[in-house]
């Protein structure tokens, strides 16, 4: 989790608790002391050990020169790495375009570049986006969603009113539901591709913080009863 407390067993374990991607921190001091021995073999372990998940190297980029960043990307995607990601968001700098930039000429095309940490508006987003950033690791992104288009999360709001009225009925395809997907299917088509791609990952998380709560309720009403 801190990128030296050794990988043996947690994410075997992280795997049979039901994760979907594995995020792993590469241990930069030892990085530093013995480059590409150390890096290769960790993260081809923890590839092993992920059974096919993606596996998210995290480089924390603040502390190492751009010829490290080079390297350790390299590294990664020679090890089977799914993603190289620039930071925890807890160093001393988060994710830089330049940063970006250089991670994303490093690697080959098959592997993806993730910039996290420090992106708060929308101008900060897009930049990364713009740098080759294939997906932004943020807590801000209501904000960021709002500066990009203030009506957007309203229309998340209602598209999903409708989409989970359209659920309650048991029955297939029922008139609020083929509106819902309708109305979802031109609010699309009005967009750039840049923009829908947007929206269809904000709409994924939307949908999982959805389960994530439909699950604890779940959980909680079950301990009520058995109480």
């Amino acid at each position: 989790p801190g990128g030296f407390q050794g990988v043996e067993g947690l994410h075997e374990q992280a795997v049979l608790l039901g994760a979907g991607e594995i995020d792993m921190i590469m241990n930069v001091g030892a990085f530093k002391e013995c480059a590409p021995d150390y890096l290769l073999k960790e993260v081809s372990e923890v590839v092993k050990a992920a059974k096919g998940l993606p596996v998210k190297v995290i480089l924390e980029t603040c502390y190492l020169t751009d010829a490290e960043k080079i390297k350790a990307a390299k590294i990664c995607a020679d090890a089977g790495a799914s993603f190289v990601k620039t930071s925890t968001g807890f160093g001393t700098a988060g994710a830089t375009v330049h940063d970006v930039e250089l991670l994303r000429k490093a690697v080959p095309d098959h592997v993806k570049v993730k910039a996290s940490g420090g992106i708060r508006t929308w101008k900060d987003a897009k930049a990364l986006i713009e740098a080759g950033a294939d997906r932004l690791g943020m807590s801000a992104t209501v904000k960021v969603l709002e500066e990009f288009d203030p009506g957007l999360l309203e229309t998340f709001d209602v598209l999903l009113s409708d989409a989970f009225r359209a659920n309650a009925d048991e029955a297939d395809e029922t008139p609020d539901e083929l509106a819902a997907f309708d109305e979802l299917e031109r609010t699309i088509d009005g967009l750039d591709e840049r923009s829908a791609t947007l929206l269809m990952r904000a709409f994924v998380a939307y949908f999982h913080l959805a389960n994530i709560c439909e699950e604890h309720y779940r959980v909680t009403s079950l301990r009520e009863r058995e109480a």
